[in-house]
């Protein structure tokens, strides 16, 4: 878990995020296996960090006047 959190932290980084630090996320990145629950951009920042990317698919699709 450790590799992944350092990972995780240097997609931070590189996204702009002065503040992420292994010891300021770990426990952050803990919860999300623990609780089982991450916003959005956690989820974004650990996929890329395992080497993935998230693909949506829509089963309908829809045209919305703005």
């Amino acid at each position: 878990m450790g590799n992944l959190v350092k990972e995780a932290v240097q997609i931070m980084q590189a996204d702009g995020d002065e503040t992420a630090t292994v010891d300021s996320r770990r426990a952050q990145l803990y919860r999300v296996f623990k609780e089982y629950s991450c916003n959005g951009e956690t989820l974004f920042v650990l996929t890329e960090a395992v080497g993935c990317k998230i693909q949506m698919a829509c089963t309908e699709v829809r045209t919305i006047e703005l």
